[in-house]
């Protein structure tokens, strides 16, 4: 299959070029490359161009802190600061 470079977009290409395994996944191409949440957009643009396929896909569900969660860590829940002013 022949492709066309000119074509391709600078990140997909920086993808290719390193490339190296039987598998690759966003968080390899994150780690690697340096990409943050660009890694689904360009697996998408190869997947499209015919270049990769998807193998499997795991769902993952990431929690973080909000800034209120942060200031209830920091500080204690109101309630314990109740209890800490008596």
């Amino acid at each position: 299959m022949d492709i066309d470079i000119k074509k391709l977009h600078p990140l997909e290409i920086k993808v290719l070029l390193n490339y190296k395994g039987d598998e690759i996944t966003a968080e390899q191409i994150e780690a690697q490359l340096g990409f943050g949440s660009q890694s689904n957009q360009i697996f998408s643009w190869l997947s499209g161009k015919g270049l990769i396929k998807e193998k499997s896909r795991t769902l993952r569900t990431i929690y973080e802190l909000t800034d209120l969660g942060a200031e209830y860590k920091a500080k204690g829940t109101p309630g314990e600061r109740i209890l800490r002013l008596l």
